[in-house]
């Protein structure tokens, strides 16, 4: 019948190993695989353009901010939350705010958040962080004392937060509830639009307060974009 009809043409079989591959490719990079999406991808960089040109980023090479993962995170939130899984989006969105300033921390002042320097702050801090140290010798900070500390720095980023501060700070919390945190109650749409809103404020006011982020990238293509 109908199937004996179908012919797998050669320009048939190659369109659908391209669907195929890119589709390879784009699954590695929504796991986080930089390394391997590249490889897979490489062969489609002139077709994927600025998208190809991200993935060089997060890969570290060309001119990067330092930054590329955190809106990396946004975007695989964006997917996830699309498909109905508001948990996992909110555990991304949750991760990219504190990575922006993990991120922050280590770019501009050479910290990293599991083990504080406190020898290096400025002494009128020290002795409030020193106060900090767990058993085992070293000053951790988590997501809401890292932006503290970059207060403390001076740095525009802990400025930016300060004026976010409160409606992100409750978005925030309300991810405590989730499953995937610290609570038993699934996350609803309107929990993660919310905390999608404040992160979006954040980054709106770090750039206003001249912290140089990078040229945020666009959304994965549709596949029919690249491979029609």
């Amino acid at each position: 019948g109908v199937m004996r009809d179908v012919r797998l043409t050669p320009a048939l079989r190659a369109a659908v190993q391209r669907r195929v591959h890119l589709c390879r490719g784009f699954d590695a990079w929504d796991r986080f695989a930089h390394v391997e999406a590249f490889r897979l991808l490489q062969p489609f960089a002139q077709a994927l353009g600025d998208h190809f040109q991200t993935l060089l980023l997060l890969n570290g090479k060309g001119k990067i901010s330092g930054y590329e993962l955190v809106f990396d995170l946004v975007h695989n939130a964006e997917r996830r939350a699309e498909r109905g899984r508001c948990d996992d989006a909110v555990a991304r969105l949750y991760r990219a705010v504190e990575l922006l300033a993990q991120r922050r921390l280590d770019l501009q002042f050479q910290q990293r958040t599991g083990d504080i320097t406190v020898a290096a702050l400025p002494e009128a801090v020290q002795a409030r962080y020193a106060e900090r140290r767990d058993s085992d010798g070293k000053v951790r900070l988590g997501l809401q004392d890292a932006y503290q500390l970059l207060s403390d720095l001076n740095d525009p980023l802990g400025s930016a937060f300060a004026t976010v501060r409160g409606p992100l700070s409750n978005a925030l919390t309300a991810r405590n509830s989730s499953i995937l945190a610290h609570g038993m109650t699934p996350m609803s749409r309107a929990s993660y639009q919310e905390l999608y809103i404040q992160v979006q404020a954040l980054f709106t006011a770090a750039e206003q307060a001249r912290v140089r982020l990078g040229r945020k990238p666009a959304q994965f293509p549709p596949l029919t974009e690249i491979a029609p």
